[in-house]
């Protein structure tokens, strides 16, 4: 199950990169080891996600990519993943000429590693978003939260949502404080495994202990789906959270881009 985890973590994102690319008729397309992604809108940019390493290609490969971003055939940031030898791997994409942006780490949970925190947010009404008409409010949650544009980009992104809603393999979770949308988790379900993303709290609202219930409910409403375990994506700030949690660091993603 450990090595399944593993590998989710790399490909639970690109099934759901291809599932947005499907639904919204946008470009996705494979690169023999790359998924290249241009959304419109994308809440991750414009990206060539890298899942697979050549080790004795390496610095082959690089420079051809190179090449493509420079011509305007690929994407000018990647989505660099490695269980393996991250850094390693990153080091090469630097030495060639890429920055980083951001670094997010890849944790993994089965489903019987889930620990309860012992604090609790009662005052949390967690909702399953079951009607469409509801959605505008868990979309405008995670983009005033995420991306701090509010109704500007519910504009944008609401297409894109409204697809992935009829899809069974996709979960929105919307938590309330007095009927106000503060708290989002979204779950991705494919071959058994579950991916937590736009995992959001209201600033005003954070440390109460309102985030972990939201990934609780989300699990748990995984867990009798028939998920056996998830993965997700976080930076430094968030990990602390996933391993009270039981989550368990698996690998290292980092955002690069090219310094054209």
């Amino acid at each position: 199950m450990e090595h399944m985890l593993v590998r989710a973590i790399d490909h639970n994102r690109y099934e759901l990169f291809r599932v947005m690319g499907e639904v919204t008729g946008t470009a996705v397309k494979d690169h023999d080891s790359f998924l290249e992604t241009r959304l419109n809108p994308s809440p991750w940019g414009n990206y060539l996600y890298r899942f697979q390493l050549e080790e004795d290609r390496l610095s082959d490969e690089i420079e051809v990519i190179k090449q493509k971003i420079q011509s305007g055939c690929l994407p000018n940031q990647i989505l660099l993943s490695s269980s393996d030898r991250p850094v390693g791997l990153f080091n090469a994409f630097v030495e060639s000429g890429f920055l980083q942006t951001l670094s997010q780490t890849g944790m993994i949970l089965e489903k019987g590693q889930l620990r309860y925190p012992a604090d609790s947010a009662s005052f949390l009404t967690i909702e399953m978003v079951t009607k469409e008409s509801d959605l505008g409010n868990w979309v405008h949650c995670v983009t005033d939260c995420l991306f701090h544009q509010g109704c500007v980009e519910t504009r944008a992104y609401l297409p894109l949502f409204r697809h992935l809603f009829y899809l069974k393999s996709c979960v929105f979770l919307l938590g309330k404080i007095d009927a106000l949308p503060v708290s989002t988790v979204f779950l991705f379900q494919h071959k058994a495994i579950g991916g937590l993303y736009f995992i959001s709290t209201r600033p005003e609202y954070q440390k109460r202990g309102y985030g972990a219930q939201m990934i609780i409910q989300a699990l748990q409403t995984g867990i009798i789906n028939g998920l056996m375990g998830f993965i997700l994506h976080t930076t430094d700030q968030g990990s602390s959270l996933f391993k009270r949690l039981g989550f368990a660091e698996s690998s290292v993603i980092r955002h690069l881009y090219l310094n054209l």
